[in-house]
């Protein structure tokens, strides 16, 4: 199998109860009756970047790398006009710019195929923009902080296959080949992220509550106790990552097998984690210009210093990739060392 590149940036719903697994209403696994199917066209969303508060500097929201290492594509409001721009990763250079296409959780459901989530929807489009459609996923509302709130919370894929997870509570697994989302499956309390770490294995986090792994079939177990605000699967599933907040913020690392490898304190919650195959990490903490790179077996990560804003990092063919609204998408060694970067959109 391929080896794959996630990055997730910590969005959505956070606070509201943990993601144990409970027993869902429906039986999980078989497609839902009350699946509505591919629609044409990714879903509707904003087209100029709100404005902010006088003193905030805006954050680069999103960045992902193909499962081969061939393309890296951002949903992040370069300008001021919100797009989906793909890049050629090798050269850095520009291959496919979509205007008009705001949302989050940007991830690669295979080599050339791209998906975010946007409301309740998810968004399906080609590296070349080819095939546009969107999927609803049934996930209902919920009250979030006294609001209604129907969003999803995360969204992982890999192999043609996504799941999501939402403020109502549940996750739930779509084939995209088919266009079909299966049942739903009940957790309790509201999650906050999701990583995919086979076809059929999914890592929650929620706060409070942990990181659960739930299975496709709807079973569970809990890997980690302390409150999880984001969690994610590093490049060959060998090793995951969990960003906690007990006792000071954490970046915790653990094999697959749950034990606990390290963990590094950061000044404030990252909001973007990036892990390689041999755990070596790269993360944003927002109290810093730039990012940190931590080598495999380090207690603490070394600043990369860019501009402000730096809001998301991915490995990629060996090097690390950083995304800043002011800087596009940086280069730099894992020594961090800059190499260059890619054509502005």
């Amino acid at each position: 199998m391929i080896p794959r590149r996630l990055v997730l940036v910590a969005t959505g719903a956070l606070g509201l109860g943990g993601c144990a697994l409970t027993t869902p209403d429906k039986p999980s696994g078989p497609t839902s009756p009350e699946g509505q199917g591919c629609l044409a066209g990714l879903p509707a969303g904003r087209s100029v970047a709100p404005d902010l508060p006088e003193g905030q500097v805006r954050v680069a929201g999103s960045l992902a790398v193909s499962p081969d290492d061939r393309y890296a594509a951002s949903l992040s409001p370069f300008g001021g006009r919100a797009a989906l721009t793909v890049w050629d990763a090798s050269d850095g250079r520009i291959v496919q710019r979509i205007e008009g296409v705001s949302g989050a959780n940007l991830s690669f459901a295979g080599p050339e195929t791209l998906v975010f989530s946007s409301g309740a929807a998810v968004g399906i489009v080609g590296v070349d923009g080819a095939n546009p459609r969107h999927l609803v996923t049934g996930h209902s509302a919920a009250t979030v902080a006294g609001m209604p709130d129907a969003s999803i919370a995360g969204l992982a894929a890999r192999d043609g296959v996504a799941v999501s997870v939402g403020a109502d509570q549940t996750a739930r697994w779509m084939r995209l080949d088919s266009c079909t989302v299966e049942d739903p499956i009940g957790l309790e309390g509201t999650p906050t992220s999701i990583s995919l770490v086979g076809e059929h294995t999914a890592l929650v986090s929620g706060w409070p509550g942990g990181v659960v792994e739930v299975q496709r079939s709807g079973q569970s177990r809990r890997v980690l106790d302390d409150d999880a605000y984001l969690v994610i699967s590093g490049i060959g599933d060998a090793f995951r990552a969990a960003v906690v907040k007990k006792s000071g913020n954490r970046i915790v690392v653990l094999t697959a097998s749950g034990e606990i490898v390290r963990e590094i304190t950061t000044s404030r919650r990252a909001t973007s984690v990036a892990l390689d195959t041999e755990s070596r990490l790269a993360y944003v903490d927002l109290d810093h210009p730039g990012f940190f790179i931590s080598a495999p077996g380090s207690d603490e990560g070394v600043l990369v210093e860019s501009v402000e804003g730096t809001g998301a990092v991915a490995f990629a063919g060996g090097s690390v990739l950083s995304c800043s609204l002011a800087m596009g998408v940086e280069r730099w060694s894992l020594d961090g060392a800059a190499l260059g970067r890619f054509e502005a959109p």
